[in-house]
């Protein structure tokens, strides 16, 4: 199997929080009126063929990471990569 790593991701990058897991866990503490202020005035980037950038979407995905208590992406922010908060 061949390893890799990404390079596109480094600590301290600035990511919209909406295509990240840390992101999408962090909007579910937001109230449901500051999460739909956030998504009104969110213009999301497609940034991979499955990066998530329907609002309606977006705001389905980050109310059920606050009833799971985790979010997860796959293949959203970069290709071939996933994550977990």
């Amino acid at each position: 199997a061949e390893n890799f790593v990404s390079t596109g991701v480094r600590l301290g990058k600035k990511i919209p929080a909406y295509s990240c897991a840390t992101g999408r866990i962090l909007l579910s503490s937001f109230t449901d009126e500051m999460l739909s202020e956030y998504l009104r005035n969110c213009k999301p980037v497609q940034k991979t063929p499955k990066t998530v950038v329907d609002i309606d979407k977006l705001h389905e995905i980050i109310k059920q990471a606050r009833i799971k208590k985790y979010a997860t992406t796959d293949n959203e922010l970069e290709v071939g990569a996933r994550s977990l908060a």
